[in-house]
């Protein structure tokens, strides 16, 4: 099982392979960084298209994309909206099952997500959860 965490944004997005078998291991990491001078409708272009090439090159099996849920400049959250909007096309254009993160709800989220995702995608791996957890 490969799953890519994906954290949006307009002007950088970071994206995260972390590959499964046989213990949890980061396989690749990398930043879409659009170039200075595009307009926003450049910016959300290179994002889509970039995510695009990492798609077709790591073929997820599974992702967890960061959800905006709060902040204090509603400019700013309208921004990254958008961006995570043309990131999750991208996921939904490659055919990869979407979940969503919250960043600011403890530590404990992602790794809950991902077990959430291994437990779905994943036969028997309710049999083997616990072996993960306490070796």
């Amino acid at each position: 099982m490969r799953i890519l965490g994906v954290d949006p944004g307009s002007r950088a997005a970071g994206w995260a392979l972390v590959t499964f078998a046989p213990a949890p291991a980061l396989e690749a990491a990398g930043v879409l960084r659009p170039p200075a001078g595009l307009d926003f409708a450049g910016r959300l272009r290179f994002l889509r298209d970039g995510l695009a090439a990492v798609l077709r090159e790591r073929r997820p099996d599974a992702a967890c994309v960061e959800r905006v849920f709060a902040g204090v400049n509603p400019q700013s959250l309208i921004t990254l909206g958008a961006a995570r909007g043309v990131l999750v096309l991208a996921l939904a254009e490659a055919g990869v099952p979407v979940a969503e993160g919250f960043r600011k709800t403890g530590p404990f989220i992602i790794p809950l997500v991902v077990t959430l995702l291994l437990i779905t995608y994943i036969p028997g791996f309710v049999l083997w959860l616990p072996r993960l957890l306490f070796g």
